[in-house]
């Protein structure tokens, strides 16, 4: 893949713009997703809820999804639900995105200042949530990666609205509500577009990817190692001290699997202790995460007739994806930072 040069700021038309729905036209191929996470360790919360418009395995038919996780005291639950094409809206001016009565994100800005709301009903759980901006945009890349493979193309685009955020609301499980009034929020926006007449498709270029990030009263952390092509990597490191980045990197960090554990009946590996080290600010910096406890496993082959089902896991892979809570420990420059991670490990072939 083609890498451009990281960018500077972010604009608040921009950021209208980079988090609007992007692939309007229904292309068997695209994927694009809306994610959101947060932390709030007062009540033992980890939250995940991303929405997602992506082209089922059999690569035929784009079908809006729910990913969604929840870590709250001594409960958590976990489950990929789909839902109708006319249950999915989303507004190609800013992030404004909906599965039906399930799932709704919003972008509300006054003069410099945003907040999205976001909200959700589900089955025993809903939440009322309010995400205010700690941290400017951040690009870990400029626009677009472009792909290329034969005659085949595609493109990748990652933004982050919210590096860190400041979240509030309230959170209802099984009747008993709780109150967010300290959670440490993230979230993301990304699409894969694949070239036209010749698609390249995402499980033809990206083998898997390990992307998480650390957070504690002073510091932040985003993290990502993807792997593709077989032996290409994308290695990308941001650290903010209180509202401003001080580190940001791509390819010069070193992503280092300590430890490796499997999971589920069919053993799929996941790294389960992760080091990450860079010289990038003429000082070390080292960064470790241990994993504490799975929050999330999802079989992205879940709704393949059991025949297709084997039939890809033969010809590409078994496809998987595990999300993790971690504690995190940050070194750099004198200091040395304690915190708790969130970080996933997805499979693709």
């Amino acid at each position: 893949m083609q890498k451009p040069d990281q960018d500077s700021e972010t604009t608040l038309s921009e950021l209208h713009r980079d988090d609007a729905c992007h692939l309007t036209e229904l292309e068997s191929g695209n994927h694009e997703w809306w994610y959101f996470d947060v932390i709030e360790n007062e009540i033992n919360l980890a939250l995940r809820v991303c929405a997602r418009l992506g082209t089922d395995p059999t690569s035929k038919r784009v079908v809006p999804q729910l990913f969604f996780s929840l870590q709250l005291g001594d409960y958590n639950t976990y489950y990929t639900k789909r839902y109708r094409l006319c249950d999915f809206s989303a507004s190609p001016a800013t992030c404004e995105v909906a599965l039906g009565n399930a799932f709704s994100a919003v972008l509300i800005n006054e003069d410099r200042d945003y907040t999205y709301h976001v909200s959700f009903h589900l089955d025993g759980c809903h939440a009322d949530l309010h995400f205010a901006a700690n941290l400017d945009p951040y690009r870990p890349i400029a626009e677009n990666m472009s792909a290329k493979k034969r005659k085949k193309t595609a493109e990748f685009f990652w933004f982050i609205p919210l590096p860190r955020a400041f979240v509030t609301g309230s959170i209802t499980v099984d009747g008993e509500e709780h109150q967010l009034r300290n959670g440490i929020g993230y979230h993301d926006h990304n699409y894969w577009k694949v070239g036209l007449p010749r698609k390249l498709q995402i499980y033809n270029v990206i083998n898997d990817w390990c992307w998480g990030r650390f957070a504690n009263d002073k510091y932040t952390a985003i993290f990502l190692c993807a792997r593709y092509f077989g032996n290409c990597s994308l290695k990308v490191l941001m650290i903010a001290e209180n509202n401003a980045i001080i580190h940001n990197s791509v390819n010069e960090a070193i992503f280092t699997t300590i430890e490796s554990k499997t999971e589920g009946m069919d053993a799929s590996v996941y790294p389960s202790s992760l080091f990450i080290e860079s010289a990038g600010n003429g000082y070390p910096i080292k960064m470790s995460v241990r994993s504490v406890k799975i929050i999330d496993k999802t079989d992205l082959l879940e709704y393949t007739p059991p025949f297709l089902k084997r039939v890809i896991e033969i010809c590409r892979a078994k496809p998987r994806y595990i999300g993790l809570l971690a504690d995190g420990s940050l070194s750099m420059n004198g200091t040395n930072e304690h915190g708790r991670c969130i970080y996933e490990y997805q499979r693709i072939s």
